[in-house]
């Protein structure tokens, strides 16, 4: 059970009577203090977060307002992931909604279950500055980065009801030291493109995807093989015949190869 508290005193706001008049409706509504001085306190129990975000959208942004959680002061520079909970609460799934699964694209997903943390290995950089790539293809990774990076998250939005760090640490434990997307399954290279040559960066988590019957598959490669394929799969092909048979089997191989870039 998780303890919501708000505190805030006298306003010029045309909606300082309005939360007052929320704030006096709960049992545990507080008031002291007077004149300029006034404050008025109430808790809220986490049956009753609809009425907590409801008072907190009126008074949240004024200078006399404190927000307490569980007995924790919540400094207004680390305030904003009280709107990103309330927009959790609203959520179909709630922990879909943290893990960033609720939008139906994989490739939003956040691996450690908090928009907030930096750190994502499901990310479209994966693990790109976690880690080493060794020419093997195998990737090292910085086990103890990532988690310096989760414990500044736990520092900043700890306070969060739905920050979870020990499930974090589970799921940072379950990762591998060392992966080659080769031999573990799940994982995938994160690359780039130097000089023509595609580069393996580093590795992401992407899970299992094949959740879906099977329409097409497409293969990706190096353009340099598409065109060699295009030659093998023609050269293969019945050899045409009469004089213009004769002049294309006196071409030499570079010449053919010239051809197909230009026309292909």
């Amino acid at each position: 059970m998780t303890n919501y508290t708000i505190k805030f005193g006298k306003s010029t706001s045309a909606n300082y009577e309005v939360a007052v008049d929320i704030s006096s409706r709960f049992n545990t509504y507080k008031l002291s203090g007077e004149g300029k001085s006034i404050i008025h306190e109430v808790n809220f129990s986490d049956s009753e977060l609809h009425y907590f975000f409801e008072l907190y959208e009126i008074v949240g942004r004024w200078k006399s307002t404190s927000i307490f959680i569980d007995g924790e002061r919540i400094l207004s520079t680390n305030s904003h992931f009280i709107r990103c909970f309330k927009d959790r609460q609203d959520a179909y799934n709630k922990s879909d909604y943290c893990f960033n699964k609720d939008d139906g694209n994989p490739y939003n997903d956040n691996y450690f279950g908090c928009k907030y943390v930096t750190v994502n290995p499901s990310g479209w950089k994966g693990l790109e500055g976690y880690g080493d790539m060794n020419p093997n293809g195998t990737f090292y990774v910085n086990k103890d980065k990532m988690k310096h990076e989760l414990e500044i998250s736990l520092k900043n939005f700890g306070s969060c009801p739905a920050f979870e760090y020990s499930n974090m640490i589970s799921l940072l434990d379950k990762i591998p030291n060392q992966i080659n997307p080769k031999t573990n399954k799940g994982w995938t290279y994160v690359t780039d493109y130097v000089d023509g040559n595609e580069i393996a960066r580093a590795v992401k988590f992407v899970g299992d995807k094949q959740n879906g019957p099977i329409l097409n598959s497409y293969r990706r490669d190096v353009p340099n093989d598409r065109v060699n394929q295009r030659i093998e799969r023609n050269s293969s092909t019945q050899q045409p015949k009469g004089c213009a048979g004769a002049l294309l089997l006196g071409i030499s191989p570079l010449v053919i190869t010239l051809l197909y870039k230009v026309f292909l």
